[in-house]
């Protein structure tokens, strides 16, 4: 088995990207072998607005919408992995990405829509 680390969900709306990965999923299981695509949600690598959880020092807190607008691109860019031929996804949510931001009372004081988790 084979994992794929730290893919942004908003490359998956490239139908270049699509195209390439496919090439590579394809490659991988000629030889045998699974493959699985790590998922992230990456706005502060991307040269994006910061967004988190809760307001904090280098980001804004994220709206309602964005966060169902997250949710969607996961959903799809999982679906649009499976298309391309990967085994599974793994969404990634470590190093203070914004999923694992949910999990930290520092990052996540929400008390509404998402609740804190930690």
């Amino acid at each position: 088995m084979i994992i794929v680390e730290g893919t942004s969900i908003d490359q998956f709306f490239s139908v270049e990207f699509v195209k390439a990965i496919s090439s590579l999923s394809e490659i991988v299981h000629k030889e045998g072998s699974g493959i699985v695509i790590q998922l992230f949600q990456g706005s502060r690598l991307q040269g994006g607005e910061v967004i988190a959880p809760s307001a904090a020092e280098v980001s804004r807190e994220a709206t309602v919408k964005e966060i169902e607008e997250i949710i969607e691109k996961f959903a799809t860019s999982s679906f649009l992995a499976q298309g391309a031929g990967f085994d599974g996804v793994e969404i990634h949510g470590a190093h203070t990405y914004f999923f694992n931001q949910f999990f930290s009372p520092i990052l996540n004081r929400l008390n509404d829509f998402c609740l804190r988790c930690a």
